[in-house]
């Protein structure tokens, strides 16, 4: 055991180094340095399994009694590692930058997204970085409802709204952990449809009764229901 433990906190130290010296190097290249710190957590992962997976027995019984497994001692080197490199700021913003750009359309690697927000995870991080993403889609869906509700029709707005909700549970259960999809969908129809309803029902709803449209007006009244405005429907 005396020479497990040093043997990890080196290995720990170098892949920390190594994210410090490609978070310097890629400067606003988030993409970059995200695939770098995906593939040194991955490398940490498989070098500390083959390390205890080696001394299985040993793991399960002395060292296990001293404070954790193996892997759990890993871990707490791991997360004081990266805090004294200071890089757990830059991968957090990495990714929130790489999460934006998803809903914003353009490419993003979810493998290597999910991969580190499973490190945050592991790192006790991952509070951090759910509380500063459920803030970015608040701002990006507020921003966006403000400009779309008055350029499209309110059908078209509605049908834009479903298909951003399908977006976002998706890119939850893709990325995030299961309590965060609740969260992030709560804040992406207050600020598509609850903070619009108003503007929505005065310009769709008569419309939608006088020419019969039962489908549209249909997903008008599920959209508004999930957000508590069903009365201002009726």
């Amino acid at each position: 055991y005396g020479k497990l433990e040093p043997e990890i906190a080196s290995l720990t130290r170098q892949s920390a180094r190594r994210i410090s010296d490609a978070m310097k190097e890629c400067g606003a290249d988030s993409g970059r340095f995200l695939s770098i710190v995906h593939l040194e957590w991955s490398a940490w992962c498989d070098a500390v399994t083959a390390t205890r997976n080696l001394f299985l027995v040993l793991d399960r019984s002395f060292i296990h009694r001293r404070g954790g497994s193996l892997w759990d001692i890993g871990l707490r080197l791991l997360a004081t590692a990266l805090d004294g490199a200071g890089v757990q700021g830059a991968i957090i913003r990495c990714l929130r930058d790489a999460i934006t750009a998803q809903r914003q359309g353009r490419q993003a690697n979810v493998d290597t997204i999910r991969s580190i927000v499973e490190l945050l995870v592991y790192i006790t991080q991952y509070d951090s970085l759910e509380e500063l993403c459920l803030s970015d889609a608040d701002v990006f869906y507020r921003e966006e409802s403000c400009r779309l509700v008055s350029l499209m029709a309110p059908a078209e707005y509605v049908h834009h709204c479903h298909g951003r909700i399908k977006e976002e549970i998706s890119r939850c259960q893709a990325l995030f952990q299961p309590a965060t999809m609740l969260k992030m969908l709560d804040i992406t129809r207050n600020a598509l449809v609850k903070l619009q309803c108003s503007t929505m029902l005065e310009k769709g709803v008569h419309d939608f009764v006088a020419e019969h449209r039962v489908q549209d007006m249909c997903r008008m009244y599920s959209i508004c229901e999930a957000v508590g405005e069903v009365a201002a429907v009726r």
